[in-house]
Order: C-alpha cells, then structure tokens, then sequence
C-alpha cells in the first residue's frame, strides 16, 4: 500500500507534509515530548507522526497523545478519505471543563508508527 499524506505545511521554506498547526521551528525530531506548565493552565501534548489504514488504503499525518483517554479519536473527514463507514452512536466527552454528549460513527481502524 503507498501512503500519500494529504496536508501540506504552508509555513515558509518548510517542505514537511503536516498541518501548519503542527510545525515547530528549531525541532527535529519524530516525537516532540512537552510537559504542563505548573504556572498556566495550558497542558502540552506529545505529537507523532502515524499511518492510519482503511479500506481504501493508508494515509500519514501527526496524532495528539492523551495519557488521559481511554478512546482513539479520529476526525470524520480522514475516515471519509480511507473510504471506511462506521455505526451511527452518541458518547460522551469529559474534559476539565465540564461533559458533553456528542454524535459519532464506530468504526474498525489500523494505526501503526
């Protein structure tokens, strides 16, 4: 299977396929390990790059580690470009902000480093 990603870092002079929101200047490296800053109330996230497989092939792109979720989330837009279907269901999100209920899709996904 080829695995072609679909974005394109438009941050000058960067030739890296990620999303803009993801490039870091000065860092190269395929994990970026980052920590809470005790002073504010924003919480950093390890990002990785990943292929995530579906039934019309692969595409790459930069996953958001949470040690805090128990659930893979995956934005409904890749899993119409990897062609996969899934079950209509409601879940429910907890954040330090409060719960919401939110509409989803279930469906079968392999990710891989």
């Amino acid at each position: 299977m080829s695995c072609n990603s679909g974005f394109k870092c438009h941050v000058e002079n960067c030739k890296v396929r990620h999303d803009s929101l993801l490039h870091i200047d000065g860092i190269d490296s395929h994990v970026v390990n980052l920590a809470k800053d005790w002073n504010s109330s924003k919480v950093c996230l390890s990002i990785v790059p990943v292929r995530l497989y579906g039934l019309k092939g692969c595409l790459e792109f930069y996953a958001l580690l949470d040690s805090g979720l128990d659930t893979s989330l995956v934005c409904e837009g890749l899993i119409n470009q990897l062609g996969n279907k899934g079950k209509e269901t409601s879940i429910k999100v907890a954040t330090v902000n409060g719960t919401t209920n939110c509409s989803a899709h279930l469906t079968l996904l392999l990710i891989s480093n």
